[in-house]
């Protein structure tokens, strides 16, 4: 990587910059989804924090940007581009410097940014520039799409109900714990064919020994929740890692705290399946 000529600068956009950045960034992301459109991603970082939408100049030509955000814990970087005919200049190099410090000047501590798995060109950029790939899984919604779902508030069994179907697949003892009081009560029983299970304590042990076994792999719900009053029932499945399936039927009641004061759990399928 060579030093950057004198003349490449780093601004915040201007208004009179719209075509040209749309057009860097069409060239750069021919593959962007619809959701990425240039004039739309414009429109939307214009009206938070705009000062860090920055592009890159070279003799007054725009050949590179960057986007960068805080939202209060983490700063981001998005879309990245500089024309082919001018990398392995050092201006990319200079865009995210410039991102960094706009991020610092608003108290950030942390930046973060995501790249497609397959990009390894881009991974290595960000390697050479002082970036670690972490262990996380990247997560996502399009909130379009959510936004045209019916919303409703969640009653109180619903919210006991998924605590405790999601606390089966949690292998962190301590989240798991924390979990376990928000749903299940002090005193609260699960009843199965062969014994009965009563109190937390109890209760948290029996899932220790449940999320050791090395066959485990997942838990999923295979039915909706079926909401009455202080009554609930669900079916779901444990897969396991021999490719072996288990299916459970459970149904139960909370209590006037909204913790589950007793669930019968089933094991297998039902009579008649």
């Amino acid at each position: 990587m060579t030093t950057p000529p004198a003349e490449f600068s780093v601004r915040s956009f201007r208004r009179g910059d719209g075509e040209a950045l749309g057009a860097l960034w069409g060239r750069v992301f021919p593959d962007d989804p619809p959701w990425n459109a240039p004039t739309a991603m414009i429109e939307n970082k214009l009206k938070v924090q705009p000062e860090l939408l920055l592009v890159g100049e070279l003799a007054g030509t725009i050949v590179g940007a960057v986007m960068a955000g805080f939202d209060g814990v983490r700063g981001w970087i998005y879309h990245l581009a500089i024309l082919p005919e001018h990398r392995r200049r050092g201006f990319a190099t200079r865009l995210v410097r410039s991102a960094e410090q706009g991020l610092l000047s608003l108290g950030c501590p942390k930046v973060n940014l995501q790249v497609r798995s397959t990009n390894q060109e881009v991974v290595a950029f960000y390697r050479s520039v002082g970036y670690q790939v972490e262990e996380r899984v990247s997560m996502g919604r399009r909130l379009e799409e959510a936004a045209a779902l019916p919303c409703r508030m969640p009653n109180a069994v619903e919210i006991a109900v998924d605590t405790y179907i999601r606390m089966w697949s949690e292998r962190d003892p301590a989240v798991r714990a924390t979990m376990l009081e928000a749903c299940f009560a002090a005193e609260g029983r699960m009843v199965t064919r062969s014994r009965e299970i009563r109190g937390r304590g109890a209760f948290a042990d029996l899932m220790t020994k449940f999320l050791a076994d090395p066959q485990v792999r997942e838990i999923r719900v295979i039915s909706a929740i079926d909401a009455s009053g202080t009554t609930f029932r669900f079916r779901s499945v444990v897969e396991r890692h021999d490719g072996t399936i288990l299916e459970n039927f459970d149904a139960g009641e909370i209590d006037a705290t909204g913790r589950i004061s007793l669930i019968l759990a089933f094991a297998g399928p039902l009579a008649g399946q």
